[in-house]
Order: structure tokens, then sequence, then C-alpha cells
């Protein structure tokens, strides 16, 4: 008989012969003693007259009327079987655990069974003990567990609360202090361009009248030969002229930056423009001013296949920014064979621009802070602080983009291009990211 079958038979329908037990003189209470006897008669069952008191159910109708699934479900009936088949086949005298029954209503409750098992050669001859209701001690177990999982829930609920609030005190207190360093940036920059300003209208004025005086002729002494003098001095004084009118404008354009990025104003054009010509202009633009210190620069971007989309002003001025950095770290450690090098990779859907030298790297105490605002290294009659700061900035808001600066010694961003141009000699890396781009 297998257990779905066993599961639908009324007690009487198992050759079941029940007697009641003979308990007078045991106040028994809620618990249930039985005994259970094989012999050539069949089995027999009996079990003390109180099972009414705690199940509902008098002897005759538990033994007519009730089918095994009306006290146990199905699992429990499974456990038991097994776990009595198990003591069986172990020749174990006992079987004790807790179990979960139904009582006349269908109301679930709760048993503790204690079974002593007695045997004749290898099979089973009698089973007796008891079941004690322990429904009682069960619901409060359950309760206490409830109580503890509420308490935990609130625990739980409260701990966020506090964590959300801190979490957003924290928040705010730290855009407070960014509107904070905001606004003196501000101050800075608008002192900086009112310093800036006129100096370099005089430059350009004195560019102008140099220029003119060459052309003119009026340079050179009366008795000089002009034609001469004039067709050198006019070629190279032509060239120097556009080189230094062409870095003057990079200085204005710079000041106008610093003051349209901090402005609740700024309208700085977003548009497409070419990876590679962008690089060319740069490397146009730097050459003259790097080879005059001997730093040669290896431009290795050669992707004319690739439109970036930003403010190409921004990171003309975070690229120079950069260059110009390492010009003046060469000059302070006197560094030979000078080098700085622009490259390219791509990194699953981001372009990375970098750019590296061979000056020596930045100092690990350093390297954390160089992107704050106003931490420089340099005396203040050599800078404000102000550039790593503001070309991270400028390249968040103009690119939605990232900038970092590591040591190529312990830089694997880059997939080792660092070292195909600048030998073993350390130095700065600096990394670009640019996520949006289109391939033309």
């Amino acid at each position: 008989m297998n257990l779905d079958q066993l599961f639908e038979k009324k007690l009487y329908e198992l050759n079941l012969i029940f007697q009641p037990l003979k308990t007078e003189s045991i106040h028994l209470g809620r618990l249930i003693a039985f005994e259970i006897v094989q012999d050539s008669e069949g089995v027999k069952f009996y079990t003390s007259e109180n099972i009414q008191e705690v199940l509902g159910y008098n002897i005759d109708s538990f033994y007519l009327d009730v089918r095994v699934k009306d006290l146990l479900d199905k699992e429990t009936l499974s456990s038991i079987i097994l776990n009595f088949q198990d003591k069986v086949k172990k020749m174990r005298n006992d079987l004790v655990g807790e179990f979960k029954f139904k009582d006349s209503n269908g109301v679930v409750r709760w048993g503790y069974l204690y079974l002593n098992i007695t045997y004749n050669k290898r099979d089973w001859k009698s089973l007796s003990g008891y079941v004690l209701d322990i429904t009682a001690r069960k619901r409060a177990e359950e309760k206490q567990q409830a109580d503890e999982e509420e308490i935990k829930r609130i625990n739980t609920y409260i701990e966020e609360k506090i964590q959300e609030e801190v979490s957003r005190r924290m928040e705010a207190e730290r855009r407070d202090e960014l509107n904070k360093r905001h606004s003196a940036v501000s101050e800075t920059v608008e002192k900086i361009a009112h310093q800036w300003r006129q100096p370099l209208n005089v430059l350009s004025l004195l560019m102008q009248d140099l220029y003119f005086k060459i052309n003119l002729g009026t340079l050179y002494p009366e008795d000089a030969s002009i034609d001469d003098i004039k067709e050198i001095v006019t070629e190279r004084y032509n060239e120097l002229y556009d080189k230094v009118n062409s870095h003057v404008q990079y200085l204005s354009d710079t000041v106008d930056d610093f003051r349209q990025h901090l402005s609740s104003t700024s309208s700085r054009e977003v548009k497409e423009f070419n990876i590679k010509k962008f690089f060319d202009e740069i490397e146009e633009f730097v050459s003259p001013s790097l080879s005059r210190e001997g730093i040669e620069l290896k431009n290795d971007i050669h992707l004319d296949f690739i439109d970036i989309i930003g403010v190409e002003n921004s990171l003309k001025q975070v690229v120079l920014n950069i260059v110009h950095n390492a010009q003046d770290i060469f000059r302070e450690r006197k560094v030979k064979n000078r080098k700085i090098v622009f490259g390219s990779y791509f990194d699953n859907k981001t372009l990375n621009i970098i750019i590296y030298d061979n000056a020596g790297g930045i100092p690990k105490e350093v390297l954390p802070q160089i992107f704050d605002p106003y931490y420089t290294t340099r005396h203040e009659t050599q800078g404000t602080g102000l550039g790593l700061y503001m070309s991270r900035e400028l390249i968040h808001k103009g690119f939605n983009g990232e900038i970092c600066a590591k040591n190529r010694s312990t830089c694997s961003s880059c997939q080792n291009l660092c070292s195909i141009h600048t030998g073993d000699s350390d130095g700065a890396c600096f990394i670009i990211e640019i996520p949006n781009y289109v391939e033309i």
C-alpha cells in the first residue's frame, strides 16, 4: 500500500483492533497514551480514553469515522513512517520527535511523540508510548519568533532611516562645500581675468608695433642694407608674430573659458569634431615651443575615422594644460631625452586619450590631490592650483567624461602603450575618457 492509498484510509480499514488502555489511576491531562501490539491475530491498538478530551473524538468515532488524512498531512505521515522504518531497520528502541496533527475541528496542533519499540527477532512486536499536546508551547514560541522578527524589521527600518538621513545630510554638506569652493574659484578667476586682460592687450600691441616696423623697414639704421635685412628678418619675425599671436589668443580664450565654466549662463557649444585633426592642430601649435626646450613630441593618434562629441575648446585647454605642466617639470628636474606622447585606445565603449611623458612621475603623496581646487606644489607666483581642477571640470561638463592621472610604473590602464616611445623612464600618464564619439 503506497502513501497516497494509506492517506485515504479510515482507521478501521487498516485492520487495527482498538481497545481502551487501562489508566484509571493515572491523570493524563493533555497526554494520550497508547500501545500497538502485532501478533498472529493482527495489529491491536490501545489508547487512553482521554483522546476525546484532546482530539474531540470518542474511541468509537475515532475508529469508525476518522481517516488518516483527518489527523495528519501527507508530509508529516511520510516523515513518521520513514523514521519508524529507519528505527526498525537499525533495531533501535525509541522514536522521539515533534509533529503536527489536526483535531476533530480541523485545527492544526502540535504533539510531542515518544515511542518505545520492542522486537520479536527482526520484526517489531509492540509499540508503546505517548503523544503530549505541546500546542500552547509551540504557539508561544511562534509568537516569540514573530515578535523577534517584527523587532528586527523595526530595527532594520530605523537603521535604514538613520542611514538615509545621515547620507542626506552628508550630501547636503558636500553640496554646500562645493558651492563655497565654486564661489571661491569664481572670485579667483575674475581676478585672474582682470589681471590678464591688460598685459595681453599690451603684448598684442607690442607685437603689432614690431611687425609694422619690420615690414616698413624702420627698425634698422639708415645706413644698413635695408633690402637684405628686411628679407631675412621679415621672414623670421613674421613667423614669430604668428606663433606669439596664436599663443596670445589662446591665453585670452583660456580666461573666457574659465569665466564661462563657472557662470550659470555659460553657453559653450557642443559639436562633433575629428580627433585626428584636433591632435594634428595641437601638435602644430605646441611643437615650436617644445622643440626649443629639446622635448620630442610623438603624436600617435591616427583615428581619422573617429569624431568625438563635446566642447572642442575645453579639450584643447585640458591637453595644453597637461603639456605645459610637463614642460615645467622637465625644466625643474632638468630631465634629458625629454619626450611627450599622445596616444589612444578603446576600453569597452569608451575612447581613452592618453598623454604621457618621461619626466619622472608624480610623487605618491601628491597624486591623490592633484585634481583638488587650489592644490599646487609650486610657489604662489608660478600657479594658482586651478589647472588640473579646472581640467577635470571641463572634461566632466564638456564631454560627460572623466580624467585621471597615474604614474606609468603603476599604471596598467594604457595596455602598455606608455612604454612604446618612452622606454623605461617613469613619468606621468593622464587618461581622458570620452564616452561620446561616432565612427565616420
